[in-house]
């Protein structure tokens, strides 16, 4: 004998969807008891996402361009930051060969 799902209700459905945006830890269209709405499940995840997706992108992008004016109205340019970046980590390297010579003195 077969049995049947019972189909969840609009209510029970918007709860589980509601829960998931909260922490969309798992993929909301294999949870257990919601079987008979998975591929409503499955086709509304993936338009939330793509919809998070587009929203995190503009973000990133308008974050993206105020940095770029920020440093443009500073007259500082992307080779400048590259220059400065460089001597950063030439300096971390240098920093880390002392590390490395003093902790050859204390063993010594």
């Amino acid at each position: 004998m077969e049995v049947k799902q019972a189909v969840p209700t609009k209510e029970m459905i918007d709860e589980l969807k509601a829960d998931w945006m909260q922490d969309p830890c798992w993929d909301i269209e294999d949870t257990e008891g919601f079987e008979a709405v998975r591929e409503e499940l499955a086709a509304w995840s993936a338009e939330y996402r793509a919809v998070r997706e587009r929203q995190w992108e503009e973000k990133r992008k308008k974050e993206e361009d105020a940095l770029r004016a920020e440093f443009e109205s500073k007259g500082i340019t992307p080779f400048d930051l590259f220059r400065q970046l460089k001597g950063c980590c030439e300096e971390i390297e240098s920093l880390k060969e002392r590390v490395a010579e003093l902790e050859g003195q204390i063993k010594g």
